[in-house]
C-alpha cells in the first residue's frame, strides 16, 4: 500500500516539474508591435550563414508593409 502511495507521489511531482518547464518559455524581454502580424523564422546555420535570411526577411517586411494578414493588423514583424 505504501509503495502505491509513494509511486503516485513521485508521478505527481514529475508531472508538476514537466508542466512548469512547459510554461516557462523563452521570453526575450523584447517589446513587439501589437499592430503587426508576428512571424517567427527558425533556421539551421549549416555553414552558409544567415545573412541572406536576414536580408530576405527585411525585403519581405518592406514588400508587405501595407498588407493585412490578420484582422486589425497591418504589416508584418519577422523575428
Amino acid at each position: 500500500m505504501k509503495r502505491k502511495i509513494f509511486s503516485k507521489l513521485i508521478l505527481g511531482l514529475l508531472c508538476a516539474v514537466f508542466m512548469l518547464s512547459a510554461f516557462s518559455g523563452c521570453a526575450t524581454g523584447e517589446k513587439r508591435d501589437e499592430t503587426k502580424t508576428w512571424l517567427n523564422i527558425y533556421s539551421y546555420n549549416g555553414g552558409i550563414g544567415i545573412k541572406w535570411l536576414e536580408q530576405a526577411a527585411e525585403r519581405f517586411e518592406e514588400l508587405y508593409a501595407d498588407y493585412s494578414f490578420e484582422e486589425g493588423k497591418v504589416g508584418i514583424d519577422i523575428d
